[in-house]
């Protein structure tokens, strides 16, 4: 949980770097493209490291190393395959938004060294018990180097090509110093052999990456979607103001997705009113410090922004007020999805999911063009309420158990 937080961190701050250093129209436009390499990254950081934990997992616990080694083999098989998919959709970003032939080698080689740590190796340390040496610790890394290095040598003058540049760098450097800790920590787990060679991908294998790039997909596209509309439909002058109003809800949402982590593991297959009853609990407490958080951005918002970001992107205030009461939404309707997700309903969950994508991207598509990034923090909003009250009534209704506030 704290590399977790750590990267979360490390995460806006690195951002925010970029856009105090780089100025409104480069910011924008990596913005856009960052929103581009994030469903890129799709196989990469959801789907391998699923199928790894999934399908390794048992065998490393029983001490069944070949058979351990022969689903990593199929994870490096599937890496490989992986990079030729994410060079085909870079390349089909390009009819929508510029990107240059060299900027696009840059993109395409942060997939590959990224895919490298957080999908092949991220995947081991899941199937082998150690979550938090793989992609949180890897986002820590990464964003602090890539922070630190934006701050050092990027300004009003830098390219969209060298900001990625220094992405590249900090997620390259993360690998090394990923694995060198990995030889520290792990002892003989990181030191044991083993034969890593290109195996045969059946359908069956195919199938499950595209299950869990379906799975992490829709999340990710729900996550971006609002910078995919903004920025194609008013431009990346207005696209940057929203991803700082995005950075400002970051922490909110950050502290539910932690309450759920911490409440999964209390969850089991038999659903208990102890369990319910905690969850209530905080689902209160996390619209607390939800209502404290926008609170204090109502009275400090304006002086944060400026002073960290710049005042060219004071315009982000109102927006993020609308994304921040968003989360408040979310936390008062409680942790309706979980509850059903463990236990047994992930289907009408997943479902559920699509239908807020689909009507999400309706609510952009009718508020964006007049309205611009206020119209995306909007449909935000509406899909948020319309989302939450859907998982709510479908787990009180079946259940009789509520995990709203009240």
């Amino acid at each position: 949980m704290v590399l977790r937080i750590a990267g979360m961190l490390a995460g806006i701050l690195s951002t925010a770097a970029v856009a105090r250093y780089a100025g409104k129209q480069s910011f924008g436009l990596y913005v856009l493209i960052f929103s581009v390499l994030s469903l890129v990254m799709i196989v990469a950081q959801h789907a391998i490291p699923m199928y790894l934990a999934k399908n390794g997992a048992a065998y490393f616990r029983n001490g069944e190393r070949e058979l351990f080694e022969g689903v990593l083999n199929k994870g490096v098989s599937i890496y490989f395959i992986s990079i030729g998919f994410a060079l085909a959709l870079l390349g089909g970003a390009r009819v929508f938004i510029e990107i240059a032939g060299s900027l696009l080698l840059v993109l395409a080689a942060t997939y590959a060294v990224l895919g490298l740590n957080i999908g092949l190796r991220g995947g081991l340390m899941t199937a082998i018990g150690e979550a938090q040496m793989g992609s949180p610790l890897e986002a820590v890394v990464r964003n602090a180097i890539f922070g630190v290095a934006v701050a050092s040598w990027i300004n009003k003058n830098s390219s969209v090509y060298d900001i990625f540049s220094l992405y590249f760098l900090g997620a390259v450097s993360s690998l090394f110093i990923c694995l060198l800790l990995d030889k520290i920590f792990l002892g003989d787990v990181a030191n044991h052999k083993c034969t890593v060679r290109i195996s045969p991908v059946s359908w069956f294998d195919l199938s499950q990456i595209i299950t869990f790039s379906l799975l992490g997909g829709v999340f990710v596209l729900n996550a971006n979607i609002g910078v995919f509309f903004v920025g194609s439909m008013a431009g990346t002058e207005q696209v940057d103001v929203y991803k700082v109003a995005m950075l400002a809800a970051t922490g909110v949402s950050f502290m539910f997705a932690s309450s759920s982590s911490v409440l999964a593991s209390r969850l089991s297959a038999s659903v208990s009113k102890d369990v319910a009853g905690l969850a209530r609990k905080m689902a209160r407490l996390v619209t607390l410090l939800s209502v404290i958080a926008l609170i204090m951005f109502v009275m400090l918002g304006e002086f944060f922004i400026g002073t960290m970001l710049g005042e060219e992107f004071l315009d982000a205030y109102s927006p993020s007020l609308i994304l921040l009461a968003a989360q408040i939404v979310t936390a008062m309707f409680g942790f309706s999805g979980l509850y059903l997700n463990l236990n047994g309903d992930e289907r009408f969950v997943l479902g559920t999911a699509v239908f807020a994508v689909s009507f999400n991207a309706v609510m952009h598509v009718l508020l964006v063009p007049g309205h611009s990034y206020m119209g995306a923090a909007w449909a935000v909003m509406a899909t948020t309420i319309v989302w939450k009250f859907v998982l709510w009534v479908r787990l009180y209704y079946l259940q009789k158990v509520s995990m709203a506030i009240l």
